[in-house]
């Protein structure tokens, strides 16, 4: 396993719109750490330390540290959201908690499609119904993404979530089953082929 990332926080005591207002200000955003035992602390975090966390392979389900201003560190910390202005896209607020590694957790992981689906190559398109699936898995064992093979995916057929082949310490996240992927004919192509039939039978 590579080292854990550690990002630098700083503790804070108040808590409102008139102090995150102003901490934004400042060039930093407020957070809230829960967790693992602990009562909830609130920091303040360097933005751009988040957007550099989330850069690697498992985005926003990478496990890391906080090392505060006095030296304290705080371990095993996950991200549980964060809030993004719709305008400006800067970031708001962030809320981590500590994981226990020895635990699985749901988390949510990208479904990567693999190989060209046969509907596509009779012209159809291949639809993404959701980019992502409910996964559980102790934290460190959460993978980047979840690959299912499309090939044999023909015109208004679907791959659900229950279809794909999980990882080894993988296991389904969801209660209720859902759609990822189809093969969506364009309605142009539809008539045509409609039509083709058609010509075929009268022939």
């Amino acid at each position: 396993m590579s080292e854990r990332a550690t990002i630098k926080a700083e503790s804070r005591q108040d808590s409102g719109k008139g102090i995150a207002r102003r901490l934004r200000m400042a060039g930093r955003v407020p957070a809230v750490c829960y967790g693992g035992g602990m009562e909830p602390k609130k920091l303040s975090l360097n933005p751009e330390d988040i957007v550099e966390l989330f850069d690697n392979p498992k985005g926003k389900n990478v496990v890391f540290n906080i090392e505060l201003g006095d030296g304290t560190v705080m371990s095993d910390l996950m991200v549980k959201s964060y809030q993004i202005d719709p305008v400006r896209r800067d970031l708001l607020h962030v809320d981590m908690f500590a994981v226990d590694l020895a635990r699985p957790i749901v988390a949510l992981v990208p479904v990567k499609p693999t190989g060209r689906a046969a509907g596509v190559k009779a012209g159809g398109i291949l639809s993404v119904l959701r980019p992502d699936v409910h996964i559980k898995a102790k934290p460190d064992h959460i993978p980047a993404n979840i690959e299912v093979d499309v090939t044999h995916l023909n015109p208004g057929q679907t791959i659900l979530a229950e279809d794909l082949v999980l990882p080894e310490g993988v296991e389904p996240g969801f209660k209720a089953n859902y759609g990822l992927l189809t093969v969506v004919i364009p309605r142009k192509k539809k008539a045509l082929l409609a039509e083709e039939e058609e010509g075929a039978k009268e022939a």
